[in-house]
């Protein structure tokens, strides 16, 4: 199984995102944690893997975006470059789903 904890880019509350995943890493071979612009990949007794989409380059719930809208940009990586964020997480999330199919055949 995999849990994915989606939380808003404008989250500011890391402690209790690490509580969160603490307690889903229990139930859970992998948990993905994300604000759709940094993703982070737990999974249990391994190093969490961490995938940048922004040049910000922050954990989830440690960004620092304006709370008012029209201040809010986001400055995507260059994803024409080889071996990108968007390339290796598209692969770790194609290899999760392969070994959770492979388990269930």
């Amino acid at each position: 199984m995999v849990i994915v904890e989606v939380k808003r880019p404008t989250a500011d509350d890391r402690p209790h995102a690490d509580n969160e995943v603490n307690e889903y890493i229990n139930k859970s071979q992998y948990v993905i944690l994300t604000d759709c612009i940094t993703w982070e990949i737990h999974e249990m007794n391994k190093e969490t893997r961490i995938y940048y989409l922004s040049k910000e380059r922050q954990r989830v719930c440690e960004r620092s975006i304006p709370k008012t809208k029209k201040d809010r940009i986001i400055n995507w990586i260059d994803n024409s470059i080889p071996n990108n964020d968007w390339d290796e997480l598209h692969n770790a999330i194609k290899e999760i789903v392969q070994a959770k199919s492979y388990l269930l055949n």
